[in-house]
This record gives C-alpha cells, sequence and structure tokens, in this order.
C-alpha cells in the first residue's frame, strides 16, 4: 500500500511537492480503507530517509524521485 500510496502521489503532486486530500479520499482513490492508508502514511513519515511530511489536509512529498 506505501508503494501505491507514493505512486499516487507522484502522478498527482503539484509544482510545490503539495497535495491537500484527506486520508479518507486518498483511500477511495487506492481503492483501500482510511484506516490502512493512514497507516501507511504514519509510516512513510517516520521513515529514514523521511518520504513524506503530513499536516492537516495536506501531504507533502519528500522525496524527488
Amino acid at each position: 500500500l506505501e508503494d501505491r500510496v507514493l505512486a499516487w502521489r507522484r502522478e498527482n503532486v503539484g509544482e510545490d511537492g503539495e497535495i491537500h486530500i484527506t486520508h479518507e479520499d486518498l483511500a477511495h482513490h487506492l481503492g483501500a480503507s482510511r484506516e490502512n492508508v493512514t497507516r501507511a502514511l504514519r509510516h512513510l513519515a517516520k521513515a529514514e530517509p523521511k518520504k513524506i511530511e503530513q499536516g492537516r489536509g495536506r501531504i507533502q512529498l519528500l522525496e524527488k524521485n
């Protein structure tokens, strides 16, 4: 699921590297549960090196490739 989240983000990221979306909407796009998306995003935010940064209603992709 983490790979699917990153792939979807790369396809839909804006020029600032951010996307404004709720976990529920992202889950809908990926065909997953909100709980699983939240878990995957939490793991990506805590990974070393950090792959994403989250805020209220936004996800910023930190890796460029």
